[in-house]
This record gives C-alpha cells, structure tokens and sequence, in this order.
C-alpha cells in the first residue's frame, strides 16, 4: 500500500471476539481464555507503547520493523489477521526503510484494539 492508499479499516476487536477464538482455536477453558485475554493486552500495551517511544526516534523506519513484526505475530494468534496484515504493513515498508506516516498507523492499531486495551480483567 502506498502513502496516498487508505487503509481499510477492520472491525474493531472485541473482547467476546477475543474469547471466542482462544476457546474454539486453542480448546481453552474460562480461565485459561481468560488468562490469554489478559495477555493480550498485556502485550499489545507494551508493544503499542514502544511503538510511541519509536515515533520520537531520529530513523523510525528502523525502529518500527521489530515493532511491526511482534504485533503482527500477535495479531495472529489473537485470531486477527485483517490486523496483522496493517501490521504486516508496517513492518515491510519500515524494513524497506520508506518515509510514511508511521504514527497514523500506531493510531489506527491502537483505535482497533483500544477495547483490550482498556479491558480490565475484573469487569
């Protein structure tokens, strides 16, 4: 995709989506889905975090391949894989070294996830 080609925009992710794939994809009781959500956003917080630190880098591009990598890969055993391809994304034109607008898509990726994120694990 290039610079002048909008992203598409998937659904954003739920927590009852969450839980669903863990239960059918990894044949997980309650508590161990509940455990893999809270992973989950456990994980993307730290990623999208460093993700942020990265966007005050002086080469961003470099920065942002290993962040585009691990939240692809979690993505994907998140059962999100129109998200990981965003992420997919980002990591290529990152390795590639091109010039874009890496915060817009940390922006769109944290908007997408922003349910997990704010999912806390008592409610």
């Amino acid at each position: 995709m290039t610079e002048t080609t909008p992203f598409p925009h998937p659904a954003p992710v739920t927590i009852a989506g969450l839980r669903n794939h863990f239960h059918s994809t990894y044949q997980l009781g309650e508590k161990q889905v509940e455990l893999m959500v809270n992973s989950s956003r456990k994980s993307l917080d730290k990623i999208l975090a460093e993700a942020r630190t990265a966007l005050q880098s002086d080469n961003v591009p470099a920065e942002m391949v290993n962040i585009g990598h691990s939240l692809k890969g979690l993505l994907l055993n998140m059962g999100e894989p129109e998200w990981a391809e965003i992420a997919r994304d980002l990591e290529k034109s990152a390795r590639a070294g091109e010039v874009r607008d890496y915060s817009a898509l940390v922006a769109l990726l944290t908007e997408g996830m922003a349910t997990v994120l704010a999912y806390d694990e008592k409610e």
